[in-house]
């Protein structure tokens, strides 16, 4: 047996690799960080009192989702996410959020460890 045949499938899948493009953390838009974090502050201002550390919560939040979208092996799954994520929060009927909230349960369950974990961070516990 030929050398130059046991290097064939080395070959194969190294031109796999450089051909296929890899994903980079700079392909998921920064922006939605900021619309997450906007729309908690609107949702945080729909209610009565208004915690007074809601901006730190909410970049918290919004900057602690983005970064386990970074954190997704396939880019497509952390942008996804991230889209649901924003969409839950633009939610202001209670109702809606909560049928909405249904639609992703696991997604729905971090996010209230998040703002729990936040809302630790910021009160120094």
């Amino acid at each position: 047996m030929s050398l130059e045949i046991l290097k064939m499938p080395f070959v194969i899948l190294l031109s796999f690799f450089i051909l296929i493009p890899q994903s980079s953390e700079a392909e998921i838009d920064t922006e939605i960080q900021v619309k997450i974090k906007d729309e908690c502050i609107n949702v945080g201002h729909s209610r009565k009192p208004i915690m007074k550390e809601l901006e730190l919560v909410c970049a918290c939040v919004a900057r602690s989702h983005f970064d386990s979208a970074l954190k997704e092996p396939l880019e497509s799954q952390g942008a996804s996410d991230l889209v649901w994520v924003l969409k839950y929060y633009e939610k202001r009927d209670s109702k809606e959020a909560s049928d909405f909230s249904k639609t992703n349960l696991i997604l729905f369950e971090y996010d209230l460890d998040v703002v729990q974990s936040c809302l630790e961070e910021v009160r120094g516990k």
